[in-house]
């Protein structure tokens, strides 16, 4: 018997985040500006949900995966940007993990660090001696099943999944023109498993391998900026 395709989900689009910033309350509680930060962090750095929020089950729950509040940190060159630490992920094979980085776009609506700063604020207030980054106002780290509810209520049809995150801030980088292999080093891919998200767009493959922007690719010739090696893609 031939199984039917898996449907993919949707990536999220910077019109999306848009929308999620605006669907939140003007007077958000603490649990609406952990969820913002969350979808801010994870689309810009490329992260699996599961990096993210705790398992539904607890029995399949590993506190040595949750990211620690004093891992955080801020810095000001050499453009200003925060750092944590992600202690472990799919493809970490030593568990020694990984540092973790996410700019300010000062110009932006969709600045990361404004919105992580805010939350941050409110959790250190609620929270100064608890180890965890993520805290619910219940003091219980956000599961999986929490935020994929929170996301349905934005977004009613099933188009919008766990994926949506990761695909979306991938997508966002081929669109700028990034380099596939700096797309897959962002997204700590051990594999080109990564081109799974952007083959449905084959001009963003293309720009990418140029080094220019898919945007600008629709209106000049790719090769003429397509001096840059292709990267190399490593299994």
């Amino acid at each position: 018997m031939n199984g039917s395709p898996a449907e993919r989900k949707r990536a999220l689009t910077e019109n999306d985040l848009l929308f999620i910033i605006r669907a939140a309350p003007h007077s958000a509680a603490h649990d609406d500006l952990l969820f913002l930060a969350i979808v801010l962090v994870g689309w810009h750095c490329l992260l699996r949900l599961g990096e993210l929020v705790d398992h539904d089950s607890s029995r399949l729950r590993d506190y040595r995966k949750n990211i620690s509040r004093l891992s955080v940190k801020f810095h000001d060159l050499p453009r200003p940007h925060v750092s944590l630490f992600l202690p472990m992920h799919k493809a970490d094979r030593f568990t020694e993990g990984s540092t973790v980085i996410f700019e300010k776009r000062s110009s932006s609506r969709l600045d990361p660090v404004h919105f992580f700063k805010i939350y941050l604020s409110s959790r250190d207030d609620r929270f100064p001696h608890l180890p965890q980054l993520w805290l619910r106002s219940d003091r219980s780290v956000p599961t999986r099943s929490w935020f994929i509810n929170r996301i349905r209520a934005i977004f009613p049809s099933n188009e919008i999944a766990s994926h949506s995150l990761r695909s979306g801030g991938a997508t966002a980088l081929a669109l700028a023109g990034t380099p596939l292999h700096k797309i897959q080093s962002i997204g700590r891919w051990s594999s080109d498993a990564f081109l799974i998200y952007l083959q449905r767009h084959p001009l963003l493959i293309q720009s990418s391998l140029a080094g220019c922007s898919a945007l600008d690719a629709q209106q000049t010739d790719l090769q003429s900026c397509s001096h840059h090696q292709p990267p190399v893609l490593h299994r």
